[in-house]
Parts: C-alpha cells; structure tokens; sequence
C-alpha cells in the first residue's frame, strides 16, 4: 500500500507543478481572442493539471490489480466494468490463471458470483456458479473471491480473485483486503471516467449537453468539471479574468458560512 501512497504524492507534487507553471505562463494579459489558444491546445495541459493520463491510469489499475491478486495468494485476477447497454459486466483486465482468453467476456448479472457483488455491494467468496467465463479462458476456476468496485455506493464493475494457491477457500481476511483494492481501483476508474469527460467535453465535433447526457457520471462531477473546462480555457484566453472569478466564489462561500 506503501507504493500507492508515494504514486498519488508524486501526482499532487506533478498537480502543484502544473498550477505553479500555469500561473507564470498566464502572467501577462492575452484579452483578445484571436490570441486565445485552440481548445486542442487546452485540453493536453488540463490533462496533465489534473494527473489523469490514460498511460498513468492503466498502470495504476494494473499494479493494483496484481498487488491485490498477490495479497489473498491467488492464481489469477480480474476486473469487470458494468455495460448498461448490455446490461452485463465486462472483462476489461485480467492477470494470471485464464487472463489471455476472458478480456472482452460478458458476465451476466443473474446466475454469477460477479452479478451477486455488483447487485449486493458485498463481497462474495464460493464456488463459481457460473461457468460460462471456464468455457472462454479454458481455465478451472476452483473457488471465487468477487468485490464490488462502488462509487459513492453506486456499483460500476468488479475485481475478482481466482483459485487459491494456499488453501482450499479464500478466508474472511481475504475478503476484507479485496474490498480494500475495490476501493482503490474504484478511484482509479473514477479518474479515468473524468479524463474521459474533459475530452469529450472539449472535442469540437460533439454536443456538451448529448455527452453529458450519455455518461455515467453523478451530475455533480459533469458539473465540476464542465466549470474547471470553463476556467481552463479563460485562463488561456483572458487570464486577467480569472482573478474575478476567484474572488465570486470566495464571496459566495464566505456567504454560505
């Protein structure tokens, strides 16, 4: 756990980076806006202030993943995301024992261990009860440990452990440390789902109120980040607003107290 703790620090150490480099850059007034910059151009720099890469993300969730799949001794590991256009939940990652065969499988809801999690919100620790998923990665699965990946107590997949390589079952310890990495790797989708967001939200091809519409999302968090997009692209364009933005939402706040 150590070893996540020092990445997120060297993230909030890039984040202070960015904001410090941001606010030489936008030192001298730009208030014309032929001289803004492209949206193109904004959304790269938003990226990096907000420590989401795509690469960062993936090799977050992956060494988490295999951290989790080592601490409850396991032969293989798994995560799913749920589709609700399908309404099943999908393979997106696997290591170990069945891995190169299940990315893409669809698990359905009813009749599945992972169904049970994501249904419940609770770990689930048995025999498999459905043995579609052996079928696809040609593996035995001989027992189950399956935890709810939950946002803000929505459930949006699963992470799944596989075959223990010391015991016969996965123990009640065993339980509470993949909820633990649930709750990690939650986070991290959490991140990755608003990169996502701030992308879409600056493609000029696309309509905001559609993307906001389609994506999964809790309304408060489109709308922090349609307002930090907002701020971005000011902050580019006419910096010497930004102080007077600064200064409303300390009013109100200061009004709320």
């Amino acid at each position: 756990m150590k070893k996540f703790l020092d990445q997120f620090s060297r993230q909030l150490n890039a984040l202070l980076d960015s904001v410090e480099k941001m606010r030489t850059e936008s030192a001298g007034p730009v208030d014309e806006c032929e001289h803004s910059a492209p949206c193109e151009e904004v959304v790269p720099t938003l990226l990096h202030y907000l420590s989401v890469t795509p690469d960062r993300n993936h090799t977050l969730l992956t060494t988490a993943l295999r951290c989790a799949m080592t601490v409850v001794e396991a032969g293989g590991a798994g995560l799913t995301l749920y589709d609700p256009d399908k309404g099943k939940l999908v393979f997106k990652a696997a290591l170990g024992d069945g891995a190169e065969g299940i990315i893409g499988y669809e698990v359905p809801l009813k009749g599945s261990r992972h169904g049970l999690a994501f249904a419940t919100g609770e770990v689930q620790s048995a025999t498999p009860i459905h043995d579609g998923a052996e079928q696809v990665a040609q593996t035995e699965f001989k027992n189950v440990l399956v935890a709810p990946l939950l946002v803000d107590d929505e459930a949006i997949g699963t992470i799944s452990a596989v075959n223990k390589q010391s015991g016969d079952h996965f123990t009640p310890d065993d339980m509470a440390r993949y909820q633990a990495f649930a709750e990690l790797l939650a986070t991290i989708i959490r991140q990755d789902q608003r990169r996502q967001l701030v992308e879409q939200l600056a493609d000029p091809t696309r309509k905001q109120p559609e993307v906001l519409q389609k994506l999964s999302l809790r309304d408060e968090d489109r709308q922090l980040i349609s307002c930090l997009l907002s701020l971005q692209k000011l902050s580019a364009r006419r910096p010497s607003l930004v102080p007077v933005v600064q200064q409303l939402a300390d009013q109100l706040v200061d009004d709320m107290v």
